[in-house]
């Protein structure tokens, strides 16, 4: 019965080396050509919604500590955008935006109404989380 002999090679480290750096190279040369082969040389920016700068805007100042400014920020949101799907996280940040400025009175109403709306969601998840902490204080 013949003998099988298996034979390894080694190869240097120096020219693998070589070989990855060359085979790198042609692969972001690949690259390059198939962005400038893409209209209008590669994909388009899309401009922040005027919704979404508006949504933006009012966090910012909640996590400014400018509570004040962002309840106003985030229900002129909630009249200009009632459909848009930023609704739930605003009204999160609103009702934490009031009770930062310790007015529960609108908080709890907002809070309970996000908890109401859909107890799968992350914001009714975040919302328990408040309450949980209102209840504990």
């Amino acid at each position: 019965m013949p003998r099988c002999s298996i034979r390894t090679h080694f190869v240097p480290a120096a020219h693998l080396r070589q070989v990855l750096a060359r085979a790198a190279v042609i692969l972001i040369a690949i690259g390059i050509s198939a962005c400038r082969s893409t209209p209008e040389k590669g994909i388009p920016k899309v401009p922040k919604s005027e919704a979404l700068q508006s949504f933006t805007k009012g966090k910012r100042l909640y996590y400014s500590d400018r509570f004040a400014d962002a309840t106003e920020q985030l229900n002129a949101f909630l009249d200009a955008f009632p459909q848009s799907p930023l609704v739930r996280p605003a009204l999160y940040y609103l009702g934490l935006s009031y009770k930062g400025a310790k007015d529960m009175t609108n908080a709890n109403p907002i809070f309970e109404r996000l908890a109401s709306d859909d107890g799968a969601s992350i914001w009714a998840e975040y919302v328990a989380r408040q309450l949980r902490r209102q209840a504990g204080n």
